[in-house]
């Protein structure tokens, strides 16, 4: 809210709240249970492999590593797509 970001979002899950924090599939179940969506029909943009990425694939969520602000390696190929910056992303899903 601090942001001004609450208006464009259905939804917002924190650690704090949730008793879960990345990697845990947990949170990320959490997350769509909250939204009301499938993990099959979701897509994760995250820039952390080990946190966004492992977790979100564990909760059978879709996945993109963005590394428009950090440059990590997917060197186990978990992410289903790679995109450099996030006005990629349209064009991608």
């Amino acid at each position: 809210m601090h942001l001004g970001l609450d208006r464009l979002l259905d939804s917002s899950t924190f650690s704090a709240d949730a008793g879960w924090r990345k990697p845990s599939p947990r949170i990320f179940r959490r997350a769509l249970a909250d939204l009301g969506v499938e993990a099959e029909a979701t897509v994760m943009v995250g820039d952390r492999v080990d946190e966004d990425i492992a977790g979100a694939r564990a909760a059978g969520l879709r996945t993109v590593l963005l590394r428009q602000h950090r440059h990590e390696d997917d060197p186990a190929g978990l992410a289903d797509a790679v995109i450099e910056r996030i006005q990629e992303l349209p064009a991608l899903v």
